[in-house]
């Protein structure tokens, strides 16, 4: 099962149908969101599915029938750029524009705690294979490593920030001018008596760069004035330039063999454990903004901003008639609007406009819905997450006339 999340609102779900490929579910798409889904994720039992939003909620499904389980509302309501399941299915975090991370119990579905270790948008969360460290990235370029440890009465303070100090590891810069992605390896190495974990992370960022990490957790001895907290030790392995622009999206294969990376390159990488690289894929024509491996690290999907999910036969082992997924599967029916120019098209609601607008970002919008976002609170622009310091409005006439003259023609 493959499921996606679009600036349509919608998150779709594909079924493979052997000889026939993916086909979408007759449950999809689910519906519940007021603007653009940023990002999907399914717990690890997959009975359960995250979407997170611009319109700064995270939703709860049920992968089986579709039905909402639970609206998530982020602390400050400004939007959601990313969320992930703690591997042991007990959590949910959720991070968005304001910096702040959002910790959720997935059974009372109680917020437990609010992190604010960032002072920028939070667009990347990860948990370690076996759930202990949870990390965030934010566009600032800063990584924080806190433990995954939330007492019981943590739930009544839900509503307090969470101090400096509870990040057991802080590590600025990171990646110049911004992180877009972080993913843990599933392989875990331990040693001295189990005392010590060792993990792999890769980050990336706007710095066309892919970094791998070797985090060391060390168990305090008994007696220890830390109590439970482990010492982590952080140390890089590898520095590699990946891409020719912005680096969206890293993820590693079941087991840690393959790394994949997206980018605003338009092209997706395949990269060995040792960062060699193993194939560079050129078949998106606008800018790789997720990918995503399947449980057995044979199948590969990237998605675009040219409306397309591709699914990628990794091993080149498959065929249509498999029980899996064929070779090189494009999934038509995502390209919706796809006679429709972008520009025509507001970012917000991804939709028509009618009465189309430039805001102070430079960007244009229907007037209705960059409305809607400021008097939500939301005084950053949708695109860039920079401030907006004028709600002003200017009226793009010439191309109000030219999307009409369009929709006349196409009647």
């Amino acid at each position: 099962t493959l499921y996606t999340g679009s600036s349509d609102k919608t998150v779709r779900v594909w079924k493979w149908q052997t000889g026939e490929g993916f086909q979408e579910d007759e449950n999809s798409p689910f519906l519940g969101h007021k603007y653009g889904v940023t990002c999907v994720r399914v717990s690890k039992k997959g009975d359960l599915l995250a979407s997170s939003s611009v319109d700064g909620t995270t939703i709860l499904w049920c992968t089986t029938t579709g039905t909402r389980r639970q609206l998530l509302v982020q602390d400050t309501g400004e939007p959601v750029r990313s969320c992930a399941f703690s591997p042991d299915g007990a959590i949910l975090v959720t991070g968005a524009d304001s910096g702040a991370a959002c910790i959720w119990d997935n059974n009372s579905y109680q917020l437990i705690r609010v992190l604010h270790h960032h002072s920028d948008a939070v667009h990347s969360v990860c948990f370690s294979p076996d759930s202990q460290l949870l990390l965030s990235g934010c566009t600032m370029g800063n990584l924080r490593i806190v433990l995954n440890f939330w007492p019981e009465t943590a739930v009544a303070d839900a509503g307090e920030s969470s101090s400096e100090e509870e990040a057991l590891v802080n590590l600025d810069a990171a990646h110049d001018l911004g992180v877009f992605g972080a993913d843990f390896s599933s392989r875990i190495i331990t040693c001295n008596n189990n005392k010590n974990t060792i993990y792999t992370l890769a980050t990336c960022g706007t710095d066309h760069l892919i970094k791998l990490w070797k985090i060391i957790s060390t168990q305090p001895e008994k007696g220890s004035l830390r109590g439970y907290q482990p010492i982590i030790i952080v140390e890089k392995i590898t520095t590699v330039l990946a891409h020719g622009s912005t680096v969206t999206s890293v993820r590693f294969s079941m087991g840690g063999l393959m790394l994949a990376s997206g980018s605003l390159d338009k092209s997706v990488k395949l990269w060995t454990s040792q960062m060699h690289c193993k194939a560079t894929l050129t078949d998106h024509t606008r800018y790789v903004n997720c990918i995503c491996f399947n449980s057995d690290g044979m199948i590969m999907c990237s998605g675009s901003n040219d409306r397309l999910i591709m699914v990628w036969d990794v091993l080149g082992t498959l065929t249509l008639q498999s029980d899996i997924a064929r070779p090189h599967t494009i999934l038509s029916n995502l390209t919706l609007n796809m006679h429709l120019p972008d520009k025509y098209l507001c970012p917000i609601t991804h939709e028509l406009m009618v009465d189309p607008v430039i805001c102070e970002d430079g960007f244009v919008y229907e007037r209705n819905a960059i409305e809607s976002w400021f008097e939500s609170g939301n005084m950053r622009s949708p695109m860039t997450n920079a401030d907006i310091k004028s709600t002003e409005l200017e009226p793009n006439e010439e191309l109000r006339v030219e999307i009409q003259q369009f929709a006349e023609m196409n009647d």
